[in-house]
């Protein structure tokens, strides 16, 4: 039930189609090596003076890499996005356009949220 509420909170009712690679993803986020290793990969993003980097991050990724769309979501200048995509490549020092490291960050983003 914790984890359905929040992977899909508008729900009432989950079913184990709906939470599929989920419920394996929230058994891991109670593994403390797990956890420090999400800790690791995102802390220079959670910082208060980068604070509106994690979502940028993340709308990012979920938007596939797709600046445009990313732009529009975060109701921000596509420059004012390359400049946050560019500090947020330095600061995790990752290549965002690297498919192996784009996993690892989304891998952490869930870990982080279901934890």
């Amino acid at each position: 039930m914790e984890i359905g509420c929040k992977v899909r909170p508008e729900e009432n009712i989950y079913t184990h189609d709906q939470l599929g690679i989920y419920e394996i993803l929230f058994k891991l986020s109670s593994d403390p090596f797990v956890q420090k290793y999400t800790e690791n990969v995102l802390n220079p993003l959670l910082q208060a003076q980068h604070s509106d980097l994690l979502e940028t991050l993340q709308v990012y990724l979920n938007e596939n890499g797709n600046v445009s769309k990313t732009s529009e979501k975060l109701f921000v200048h596509r420059r004012t996005l390359t400049y946050r995509l560019q500090k947020i490549q330095e600061l995790i020092n990752m290549d965002l356009n690297d498919a192996n490291h784009r996993f690892v960050l989304r891998f952490c983003i869930k870990i982080k949220d279901l934890s």
